[in-house]
């Protein structure tokens, strides 16, 4: 379902369009791990569960200067969405990296990030290498049927502290830009030269840094480890 509208004034000077949409993706393609009785590793792709977006998109377009000489033209796109999984069929989630802790969990949006927070710990400098000691990580209410024998269960958090070793995975963002958009300036000269320059943004999802996972998991030289 979409709507929108478009308004123009000034003789087509200024310009402005706005549309809102949701959309509801039934049997969504999703990658799942092959069974073991096909006798190959690896996953398939199967046409699965059920995933929603919602959101709106703003367009502004403007000539701020109109000579025989000189033209000066403006534009701004911007653009908000949020993508939520409903279901992944029979599962009660789908797991997209566990190296990167992303999972297709309902409720929470696509290939969302997953870790244990940690909010204090002991850490005994007198040895070699420094060693932590009583960890203590968020807790908060968890997923139905998301604890297994490789995941400590998905929660959105906010939880009292407990020992990490008990501690869920809480909800770290979303690995999608929740918005984004661009803002371009033209500048036209005697109809014979033009100069565009565009900034374009994201924001709103979180990055996962390879070089900081290095320092932390590889070469293992840094306090938060």
């Amino acid at each position: 379902i979409e709507a929108g509208l478009d308004l123009s004034i000034l003789d087509d000077r200024v310009s402005f369009e706005f549309t809102y949409y949701t959309k509801k993706t039934t049997n969504a393609i999703a990658a799942v791990p092959a069974p073991p009785s096909a006798g190959l590793p690896g996953s398939q792709f199967l046409n699965i569960g059920e995933i929603q977006n919602r959101g709106f998109e703003i367009g502004f377009d403007a000539t701020a200067y109109q000579s025989r000489d000189l033209g000066v033209d403006f534009n701004l796109k911007f653009s908000r969405n949020k993508n939520k999984i409903v279901s992944v069929g029979e599962d009660p989630f789908l797991t997209y990296s566990a190296g990167f802790g992303q999972y297709h969990v309902p409720g929470f949006p696509m290939a969302g990030i997953f870790h244990r927070r940690v909010l204090s710990a002991d850490i005994n400098s007198s040895g070699s290498q420094p060693v932590a000691t009583n960890m203590m990580c968020e807790s908060g209410a968890v997923t139905p049927g998301t604890v297994t024998g490789t995941t400590p269960g998905f929660s959105m958090g906010g939880g009292p502290a407990v020992p990490c070793l008990d501690a869920p995975a809480v909800y770290w963002g979303n690995a999608i830009p929740v918005w984004e958009g661009a803002a371009a300036l033209s500048v036209t000269v005697r109809q014979n030269l033009i100069l565009f320059g565009q900034v374009d943004f994201v924001g709103g999802h979180t990055i996962l840094s390879g070089d900081v996972r290095a320092a932390h998991m590889s070469f293992r030289n840094t306090r938060a480890i």
